[in-house]
């Protein structure tokens, strides 16, 4: 049940355009996120702005997921393992610093993307 860093589109592009206006970015390291969401945080927005009432999310422990057997289960469920353990310093090295979320004119949330982008979602 931890955060999950999201980042739509749009604002990498806005990200982008904002370190190439400050010198000052070269060279660094900088954060683009724009939402935090657990996985349940994500499914009751998919019931609630798709009406899939019956989406859910099902925590799977990590030992369970790496025995899925399929190429890769054991490195994301080591992923997965990474995100809960160290929640804090994940969600906080990718946000970005104050003058970039100025230039960009702030960040697109979860909820408004998936508002706009329901019918992609339909039946």
């Amino acid at each position: 049940n931890s955060k999950l860093a999201l980042v739509s589109l749009s604002d990498i592009g806005k990200m982008v355009c904002a370190c190439f206006q400050d010198p000052a970015t070269i060279g660094t390291t900088q954060g683009a996120m724009s939402d935090a969401l657990t996985c349940k945080d994500i499914a009751n927005l998919f019931a609630k702005y798709c009406n899939f009432p019956d989406v859910s999310y099902n925590d799977v422990p990590t030992e369970v997921y790496a025995s899925f057997g399929f190429p890769g289960a054991a490195e994301l469920a080591n992923m997965f393992r990474y995100y809960k353990e160290f929640e804090d310093q994940f969600i906080s090295s990718r946000e970005a610093n104050e003058t970039a979320l100025e230039k960009m004119g702030g960040t697109e949330k979860f909820s408004d993307w998936l508002q706009k982008n329901k019918d992609a979602f339909s039946a």
